[in-house]
């Protein structure tokens, strides 16, 4: 890591870390991809990718993305809609890529696998934007978490011969907001995830919900995407046109299935339960 974390930590990530060798990379992120079987395991309540030799075992998922029924159908309608989005930009955002950002990121698995299916739709990402309070004096397993999410994107980038994404990781939302300005090092999200929805009594890591719609309209740049998961439902809007600070919301059957499902009483009590 470089910097102190004030207004953010570089993770640099180095691709001969990651075990496995070149051939359990190239495996583990055709699962990623969902072109392989992948495997998750419950540890103390976080599923991790299964193997002694997993490229990123110290990464988890936890709280209603854990939810068989719900990771995805988010994961399905946010790659959709980048793909959609990318056909309609030319040149694929050109030369500048995807900036992703995530609010409540915590474990970070569910973000590894949804960026590589939206690599897999042949977007490139230049910029991935990591934000959760954990992050601010992190303990040795979330260091362990943000090193080997830092070493799969080196080692992915080296697999599609393309540059790296530059990894940014902020302690809270303020230090984030400092730098999405115009003109600012995490200006122009193209896609903005806010996940709220983690173990009960833990909901809001980073910032209140109805937040999202305020910070998703500092950070996006025109046509951007924000997705929103809360203990409540999932929800997603676009952002206006140049100049705009509007924020489309949007409706879709994938969406729809995923708020039932958060909404139902027995998904409810498997969350205080736990996976």
């Amino acid at each position: 890591f470089l910097f102190d974390g004030r207004p953010f930590r570089m993770a640099r990530g180095r691709a001969a870390r990651v075990r496995g060798g070149r051939e359990g990379a190239r495996l583990a992120r055709a699962q990623l991809r969902g072109k392989q079987a992948i495997e998750l395991v419950d540890r103390a309540g976080l599923l991790h990718h299964a193997g002694p030799l997993s490229p990123f075992g110290g990464l988890g998922i936890s709280g209603i993305l854990a939810h068989t029924s719900i990771r995805p159908r988010l994961r399905d309608f946010v790659v959709d809609r980048m793909r959609e989005m990318a056909r309609a930009t030319y040149g694929l955002w050109g030369a500048e890529g995807l900036r992703y950002a995530s609010v409540g990121s915590g474990e970070l698995l569910f973000d590894l696998e949804l960026l590589e299916r939206i690599r897999a739709a042949g977007i490139y990402v230049s910029q991935v934007c990591l934000i959760d309070l954990q992050y601010k004096q992190p303990t040795a397993f979330t260091k362990q978490a943000l090193r080997e999410f830092a070493d799969w994107q080196r080692a992915t980038a080296q697999m599609s011969q393309e540059p790296p994404a530059e990894i940014l990781v902020f302690g809270s939302i303020e230090d984030y907001k400092g730098v999405v300005q115009q003109g600012g090092r995490a200006a122009g999200c193209r896609l903005f995830l806010h996940c709220t929805a983690r173990f009960q009594g833990d909901a809001l890591r980073e910032g209140a919900a109805e937040d999202s719609e305020n910070l998703g309209c500092q950070a996006l740049a025109p046509g951007g995407l924000l997705v929103r998961l809360t203990q409540d439902s999932v929800e997603a809007w676009l952002k206006g046109g140049l100049g705009s600070d509007d924020l489309d919301a949007i409706q879709d059957p994938l969406l729809s299935a995923c708020t039932s499902t958060v909404a139902d009483p027995e998904t409810q009590f498997w969350l205080v339960s736990g996976p």
